[in-house]
């Protein structure tokens, strides 16, 4: 694993001047799955992700993730999932998708709660590739997809 960064940032997704922030257009695939078992945090993704012209998709679990992400491994360019879901963690959703040899390059970013140095080593250990600390503002899901080549800012 080349990186691995840990962002923490105050604040919640809404302000309608981020969106207009920067033109920000999509490049390469053309859609971010977003994982979590919170309707909050699903919407505020989905929201602020679909307002720069992201298309996106949603699972609620890691089982049904499993599903969108083998229905849609072409079109997928990221993964937004939480660590802390039933029935299936993400840990082990991400390790399930590094299982798959078409899937190891997909990047993997938590956006959690948690914080723990045992999660931290966890996370790295399975393929995790950044951690996004909850609440996070727009401007640090932005720099992700601008760094991992999803959009460019100009």
């Amino acid at each position: 694993m080349d990186v691995f960064r840990f962002y923490s940032w105050g604040g919640i997704i809404g302000n309608r001047s981020l969106l207009s922030y920067r033109e920000i257009t999509m490049s390469g695939k053309n859609a971010v799955l977003i994982v979590d078992d919170d309707p909050t945090t699903v919407m505020l993704l989905k929201h602020y992700l679909e307002g720069i012209g992201v298309t996106t998709l949603v699972a609620t679990d890691g089982s049904s993730a499993l599903e969108v992400i083998q229905a849609h491994s072409e079109q997928l360019a990221l993964v937004f999932l939480d660590i802390a879901m039933p029935h299936m963690s993400g840990y082990q959703l991400c390790e399930a998708i590094r299982s798959d040899f078409n899937l190891m390059d997909l990047p993997v970013i938590a956006v959690t709660a948690r914080s723990s140095p045992e999660m931290f080593a966890e996370a790295e250990a399975v393929g995790i590739n950044q951690i996004i600390a909850k609440p996070f503002k727009p401007i640090v899901i932005r720099d992700v997809l601008v760094e991992y080549d999803l959009i460019t800012s100009s």
